[in-house]
């Protein structure tokens, strides 16, 4: 059974700069961060690690908790999956984590890992080890 809630998990790698990779999605022709939703009784994190290997084929070493949370509104869910849900669930929450990426792996495409240097501010200093000039 899908479970009424939702992951996205970032992958960075650590350097010089803040790397964090998007990944192209085919069947929809757009980029997207690993997500997906828990099945049966996981845990969010449980989920995030299952995601990571079933979307990029990584054993992610590392799987932090971010302090982002959101919500997403749960008719964005297939009703095949929300049928079983309380008759109320109108947003689900969508919980944020960050893996850490070996360099060379997986096999991305250079055009797909995009460099976001705005987002080394004190939450990526934070919660993923960066230092103020970007170093780790």
């Amino acid at each position: 059974m899908r479970a009424p809630f939702q992951i996205l998990a970032i992958p960075y790698r650590k350097g010089a700069e803040c790397r964090f990779c998007v990944f192209h999605r085919a069947d929809l022709d757009q980029y997207q961060f690993v997500a997906g939703g828990g099945e049966d009784a996981e845990t969010p994190l449980e989920a995030a690690k299952r995601e990571i290997k079933e979307e990029t084929g990584v054993t992610a070493e590392s799987v932090l908790p971010l302090t982002s949370m959101a919500c997403v509104p749960a008719n964005v869910i297939a009703e095949k999956h929300r049928q079983l849900w309380p008759r109320d669930t109108f947003v689900i929450p969508e919980y944020a984590f960050a893996f850490f990426m070996r360099c060379g792996y997986p096999p991305v495409p250079r055009a797909y890992c995009l460099r976001m240097a705005s987002l080394c501010g004190s939450y990526a200093q934070a919660d993923l080890g960066f230092q103020p000039d970007g170093t780790v």
